[in-house]
C-alpha cells in the first residue's frame, strides 16, 4: 500500500487531493521522460555534429596533403625538364635567318635568328625549339628531335615547335626555299 493511500484511509487527505497528487506525479513523469528524451536527441545531435567536423577536417588535410603533393611533382617535372634543356641545348650563333614560333602563351610569336642551316632542320623536324623557365621569362633553345619528345613526355607544353611531318619535297614552295646560287647555305 502506497503513502497516498495509508494517508487517505488516516483522513489526512481526501479522495480529490489523492488524484489531483497522482496528476502531478504524472505530469511530472511525462516531463522527465520529454527531458530525457531531448537530453539525448541533444546529445545524438553534438556527436553527429562533432563527427561531420572530424570528418571535414580530415578531408581537408587530405585535401592540403594532396595539393602539396601535387606542386612538389610540378615542380619536380619542371626542374627536371629545365635540366634536360640545359643540358642538350644547341649553342649556335645568330645567323640572318629569322625563324618565328609561338611563345609559351601561344597568343604571340617569337623571332629567333638561326644560321640558315638550323632553320632548315627545324622545318624538316629534326630540330625542334623548346622553351624554360629562366627567373620569371621564358628562354628559348634549340633541340633534337629527341629531347624534344623526352622533354614532351615530361611536360608537353615545354616544346613549342617541333614539326612532326616534314615537308614534301615535290612542293614549290620548297624549292624557292632552298638557297640560290651564290648563297651560303
Amino acid at each position: 500500500m502506497s503513502l497516498r493511500d495509508q494517508l487517505l484511509k488516516a483522513g489526512v487527505v481526501d479522495r480529490k487531493q489523492k488524484q489531483a497528487a497522482e496528476r502531478e506525479l504524472k505530469r511530472q513523469r511525462k516531463l522527465e521522460q520529454a527531458a530525457r528524451g531531448r537530453k539525448k536527441d541533444l546529445e545524438r545531435a553534438a556527436m553527429e555534429q562533432a563527427e561531420q567536423q572530424r570528418l571535414a577536417a580530415a578531408a581537408e588535410r587530405h585535401a592540403l596533403r594532396r595539393r602539396v603533393q601535387v606542386e612538389q611533382e610540378a615542380s619536380a617535372r619542371s626542374l627536371r625538364a629545365n635540366q634536360i634543356v640545359e643540358h642538350h641545348s644547341m649553342r649556335a650563333a645568330a645567323g640572318s635567318q629569322p625563324f618565328w614560333h609561338h611563345t609559351p602563351g601561344g597568343v604571340f610569336l617569337h623571332r629567333l635568328d638561326l644560321p640558315r642551316s638550323l632553320a632548315e632542320q627545324l622545318r624538316l623536324g629534326r630540330l625542334a625549339v623548346v622553351w624554360v623557365d629562366s627567373f620569371g621569362e621564358p628562354s628559348f633553345h634549340v633541340v633534337s628531335r629527341e629531347v624534344a619528345e623526352r622533354l614532351g613526355a615530361i611536360l608537353a607544353e615545354r616544346v613549342l615547335f617541333l614539326n612532326r611531318e616534314p615537308p614534301d619535297p615535290e612542293d614549290p614552295a620548297e624549292k624557292l626555299a632552298e638557297p640560290r646560287d651564290g648563297e651560303r647555305p
